[in-house]
């Protein structure tokens, strides 16, 4: 069997506008079992209610990295805890320590892989979007990373 780093995205779309954003909830230290991964991320859309954000601050990680930041309330905490509670039995845990139910950065990614050039540039745009944000998460998706593809999405509950 193929060892994959998966992860589960929810979507989100803002609210005042018809635009869509990928939100990360990544739980990407999982390895293999695909089918398995999808199959529990859908049993819990079906018991999850969408919910607001609001993102309140752009960030970065380690200067490769710019993101926008929600706000890390109770309704991404719970979502947080719910799906690793649901799937950290079943799978085993890989090299990635970043994403654990303690240790997780909420983001929706606006740019990576940057240059420090790139990073000042990008930044500089990044630093005109009006914030706070107000975000409605209405979707949850699992990805295969490296290569990056979609396996399957899922409608979270109204």
């Amino acid at each position: 069997m193929s060892s994959k780093i998966i992860s589960c995205f929810c979507k989100q779309r803002e609210a005042t506008s018809n635009e869509s954003y990928e939100f990360r909830f990544f739980l990407n230290y999982i390895r293999g079992f695909t089918s398995l991964f999808a199959k529990l991320v859908g049993e819990f859309s079906k018991n999850q209610k969408s919910g607001i954000i609001q993102f309140t601050e752009i960030g970065n990680f380690n200067n490769k990295v710019l993101f926008l930041k929600p706000e890390k309330d109770q309704f991404l905490s719970e979502i947080n805890k719910k799906l690793h509670e649901l799937i950290l039995p079943k799978f085993e845990k890989g090299e990635n320590g970043y994403y654990t139910p303690e240790n997780w950065v909420p983001h929706t990614t606006l740019a990576t892989r940057l240059k420090q050039k790139q990073h000042t540039e990008i930044l500089n745009i990044a630093s005109k979007i009006k914030l706070p944000l107000e975000s409605n998460i209405s979707e949850v998706a699992v990805y295969q990373c490296s290569p990056f593809a979609e396996l399957k999405r899922f409608d979270l509950k109204g």
